[in-house]
């Protein structure tokens, strides 16, 4: 998916963040996604976190903007993912080399994103859409 082709992805994206902080993120976001198991990031714990964001900004605009999947279809990816995710979050606030604060706020991010699977069970596709844009803002 996110791979070899970072840079033009970090330079087509439409944005009013620059270029060098889009790549910020997206290093973020790799170190986040392909760290081997067993292996902690050696990235500082903001840039995972940004990345963490990132990813799920791109979820939730990709989900909004595809209205023609099926109905069961998107809720049905979106929970795997966020289930995912936010075990990886939790597993990072426990085990990485960071201070108090990246642990903290990784450790909310995963909840949310855990959270959020229940949320989308329950509610369906145009709420858990508003439900996955609080989690890339940030806002509960």
């Amino acid at each position: 998916m996110v791979g070899p082709n970072l840079p033009i992805f970090a330079e087509t994206w439409v944005g009013a963040e620059s270029q060098r902080d889009q790549i910020y993120r997206i290093r973020g976001l790799k170190s986040f996604l392909y760290m081997p198991p067993g292996r902690l990031p050696t990235l500082p714990g903001e840039q995972v976190i940004s990345g963490l964001r990132f990813l799920c900004e791109l979820q939730a605009n990709f989900y909004r903007t595809k209205r023609d999947l099926p109905p069961c279809a998107a809720p049905k990816a979106r929970r795997r993912l966020n289930w995912l995710w936010g075990k990886h979050a939790i597993a990072l606030a426990v085990r990485a080399p960071w201070g108090w604060r990246p642990r903290i706020q990784i450790l909310m991010l995963g909840t949310r994103c855990i959270l959020s699977t229940i949320w989308i069970g329950r509610i369906g596709h145009t709420t858990a859409t508003d439900s996955a844009g609080a989690l890339s803002s940030g806002k509960p």
